[in-house]
């Protein structure tokens, strides 16, 4: 790869870690007024769990209408909405909460912007660019993630080396080790098998983020008809080892249904001896989507990498005479045969190219 599109990945990546911080923090501020927020409605652990869900339902609302109100005295247009009760008491740390995340909001969203633009530059945007569902952003924070993709086994690290898909599977979570998936490892596991694993939740969640945007927009598209064929697959082997695919929810049963996938049956609790649970099958189908789409892009870095080997190192047209003889100008070692040669054969050829009549 060229030091052009290296640097593209550098930049992806310093974008990314911006990004990444902004984030954080914008949940870890949430987090805090939202529990702040039940505290001070009374929740406790020691509460029935019914109250305990009133109250966070409550506290969730409090927040949402402090964002609505900063919102309002900022001068955008928001729908109407009523100001539950226990807001005014709150609303002084509520509207402060809200006013600190922004910073971070803009730097996030710029990030973003910079992180697609520079995506579009990559010589695997070709690909990318026609995959519905898939744009400049999901391929930014898969590419920052992995680095700069090398196909050859022989290169060196820091030009990311995988010499296959399923390297590009392990590194953002998706890899089979043994009989266990990465992540799947018990508590019980030793230190040594989780150094193997290499597994990252945060890569894991980024390439889920990338497969939901998949399972949705990719309408008619081969990656969402893989996911669906292979929904299928996973309700054929769970007949076949006896067990029931089933879910809890109605709305699950429909939406198979709507989807002209096969029939789900609708049980109060899911029996894990006696049952295949929806959400277990689709994870499933997604994961195998998922690995699809990197088994697709790592061949677009391979191609990608052959087509810029496969360019003769021939220097521009306005250094060429008529003939196609590279003129004075051109470097020495270009003007003796090209950089093919070798350092001996390339300072002899110089040499004659200086002594020989203009």
């Amino acid at each position: 790869m060229s030091d052009d599109i290296r640097q593209i990945v550098d930049e992806i990546r310093y974008h990314h870690r911006n990004r990444v911080f902004a984030m954080e923090t914008r949940k870890g501020v949430n987090l805090r007024l939202g529990w702040f927020l039940k505290t001070q409605l009374g929740w406790s652990k020691l509460l029935p769990e019914a109250e305990r869900n009133v109250i966070a339902a409550k506290a969730e609302l409090l927040a949402k209408t402090g964002k609505k109100m900063v919102a309002r005295q900022d001068g955008k247009k928001v729908k109407p909405f009523e100001v539950p009760e226990g807001f005014d008491d709150l609303s002084d740390v509520i509207v402060a909460t809200v006013r600190a995340r922004a910073p971070f909001d803009g730097i996030e969203k710029t990030a973003v912007k910079a992180m697609e633009d520079l995506a579009k530059q990559l010589p695997v945007w070709a690909w990318g660019k026609d995959v519905r569902g898939f744009g400049a952003g999901s391929l930014a924070t898969v590419v920052a993630e992995t680095g700069l993709v090398s196909c050859d086994k022989h290169a060196p690290p820091e030009n990311g080396n995988y010499p296959g898909p399923a390297k590009l599977w392990k590194r953002m979570g998706l890899a089979v080790m043994g009989d266990v998936r990465q992540g799947g490892l018990k508590k019980s596991a030793s230190k040594e098998q989780w150094i193997e694993h290499g597994y990252s939740r945060k890569r894991r969640s980024y390439m889920w983020n990338c497969g939901q945007s998949l399972v949705k927009q990719n309408g008619d598209g081969p990656y969402r008809a893989l996911y669906l064929e292979r929904l299928r697959y996973e309700h054929r082997a769970a007949v076949a080892h006896c067990l029931i695919p089933a879910t809890t929810t109605k709305q699950t049963v429909e939406s198979w249904a709507a989807r002209g996938l096969p029939v789900l049956e609708q049980v109060k609790e899911i029996d894990l001896t006696k049952h295949r649970s929806a959400g277990h099958m689709d994870r499933r189908a997604q994961r195998y989507m998922e690995k699809r789409l990197l088994k697709h892009l790592w061949q677009a870095w391979r191609e990608a990498s052959a087509a810029m080997i496969s360019k003769p190192a021939l220097p521009p047209a306005e250094d060429s005479d008529s003939c196609g003889h590279a003129t004075s100008d051109t470097h020495p070692s270009i003007a003796a045969g090209g950089a093919g040669h070798g350092v001996g054969d390339t300072q002899r050829s110089a040499a004659r190219a200086a002594s020989s009549p203009r």
